[in-house]
């Protein structure tokens, strides 16, 4: 693209500059998953392309759920006293945890 800018006001004779402006990268991304009991393996395929020339990568998630036990019983193991947020944000709960001694 081919940008245009006047110095000066619109009616002088002033002169005028031009120059390129490179164009917007291009991303694309596909999304896939794999679900296992208790996990779950999600992988991000990306291809950006921009004037010199197209790249990819990929990137790979292994996510899981538990008991919210488990979660209560590792943040004790760590130490901490737990807080659970039940249902928060979605449907989950939220849990944080504070060092004994640290409260």
């Amino acid at each position: 693209m081919v940008v245009r800018r006047e110095r000066g006001s619109p009616t002088s004779n002033s002169a005028t500059t031009e120059h390129q402006t490179p164009p917007l990268p291009v991303s694309q991304h596909i999304s896939t998953r794999a679900a296992s009991s208790p996990s779950n393996r999600g992988s991000r395929h990306h291809l950006i392309g921009d004037p010199a020339g197209i790249r990819s990568y990929s990137v790979a998630h292994d996510l899981m759920l538990f008991p919210h036990e488990e979660y209560e019983d590792a943040f004790r193991d760590a130490g901490c006293v737990v807080t659970r947020v039940p249902d928060w944000p979605v449907g989950r709960s939220l849990y944080g945890g504070v060092q004994e001694g640290n409260a």
